[in-house]
């Protein structure tokens, strides 16, 4: 059972030190410059959080290191996980529909069981993630050349998914910068 998105966000402040209060309404996934500003995990560093069971639409997470953090079974679709560094993190039954992870790499994070349909991974880098019964139903993928962030060359191609999978997501060949790059 999630808790409600304003017990969310205060769970979230207690835990995390976010700043940015709960909106009104998510209509559409959060930009830099947005007014008001919704919850954010702006160029902070997050360690052994437990997250889980919370609901965040439209959280904004960038220029952050994220390690250990549990957002098993949290709501987060229409938020935007760009130009981040997450590591070891769980995203299992998260529902990240809609939502941009762009730009960002993540290294040995769980996806299993995600809701990822119509999510935008363009550009980032996925190390050692698991993406075991993910929903991917037009997932934006980017085909091609190899991503090149923190110096490192991944091909998207090359991520460990099922035939199914490789069949509902939607490859594209551009991958232009995420917002707030």
């Amino acid at each position: 059972m999630r808790r409600t998105y304003t017990e969310s966000v205060i769970v979230l402040k207690e835990r995390v030190g976010i700043i940015g209060d709960a909106l009104p309404e998510v209509t559409r996934v959060p930009r830099p410059g947005d007014d008001p500003f919704g919850p954010s995990i702006f160029r902070m560093g997050v360690d052994d959080a437990d997250l889980s069971g919370l609901c965040l639409p439209g959280l904004y997470v960038s220029r952050s290191e994220l390690s250990r953090v549990r957002f098993t079974a949290s709501e987060l679709r229409l938020s935007a996980f760009n130009w981040n560094n997450i590591v070891d993190c769980d995203f299992t039954r998260a529902d990240f529909r809609q939502a941009e992870l762009r730009c960002s790499r993540f290294v040995r994070c769980q996806f299993t069981g995600a809701l990822l349909q119509s999510a935008d991974l363009r550009g980032s880098i996925f190390e050692a993630c698991s993406f075991m019964d993910a929903q991917l139903d037009g997932a934006a993928l980017q085909r091609g050349g190899p991503l090149r962030w923190l110096g490192i060359a991944r091909r998207q191609e090359s991520l460990p998914l099922s035939t199914h999978q490789r069949a509902v997501v939607r490859w594209v060949d551009d991958a232009p910068e995420a917002p707030g790059g």
